[in-house]
């Protein structure tokens, strides 16, 4: 967690910056380490990237894996209107997905909401062996493409950011064009 935190942080604020959609509106919410926390809701870019700017390192609890991850879902999910406006929610996240229930929750939400989710998976799976992205963000990988959404690996390394940020920053952009 440690060495993927700085990842997540510049890729979360590259991405809110670099689509600069005039109107958009943006919450930050955490998870993981703390409580599923919202940080700020339906603010502009700047304010969240001063957000993120503050998150910092937690100590790691017992319930870090997907039961937060799926808060955090829920909680993202409370922020959407049932609106007909175009309504992205971006997942940074290091996996630890395994609860297929709470996943097929999370796709009928996120259909009738009609959020695209995106879905950034930092982390070295390499550590964990060759079929780790199938344990650690199967799920993941499967709440984006039911979403029209897309899913990346950014890896750990710092090195990856810029592209990453890129390629989801088009993402984002090209809902816009539908």
């Amino acid at each position: 967690q440690k060495k993927v935190l700085p990842v997540e942080l510049a890729l979360a604020e590259g991405v809110i910056q670099k689509p600069g959609q005039p109107g958009s509106a943006f919450s930050v919410i955490t998870f993981g380490s703390k409580s599923t926390t919202l940080l700020k809701s339906g603010v502009q870019a700047s304010e969240v990237v001063a957000t993120i700017r503050d998150i910092g390192l937690g100590q790691q609890g017992d319930e870090y894996l997907s039961a937060q991850l799926y808060d955090a879902l829920n909680l993202a999910f409370g922020q959407f209107n049932d609106n007909t406006g175009l309504n992205s929610l971006l997942i940074i996240t290091e996996g630890n997905d395994g609860r297929g229930k709470m996943f097929k929750e999370a796709v009928t939400r996120a259909r009738k909401l009609q959020v695209i989710c995106n879905v950034a998976m930092v982390a070295n799976h390499t550590l964990y062996g060759s079929k780790s992205i199938q344990r650690y963000g199967f799920y993941l990988r499967e709440l984006a493409g039911k979403t029209r959404g897309r899913y990346i690996e950014v890896g750990n390394r710092p090195k990856n950011v810029p592209r990453s940020i890129d390629r989801l920053s088009e993402s984002i952009l090209d809902q816009y064009r539908r």
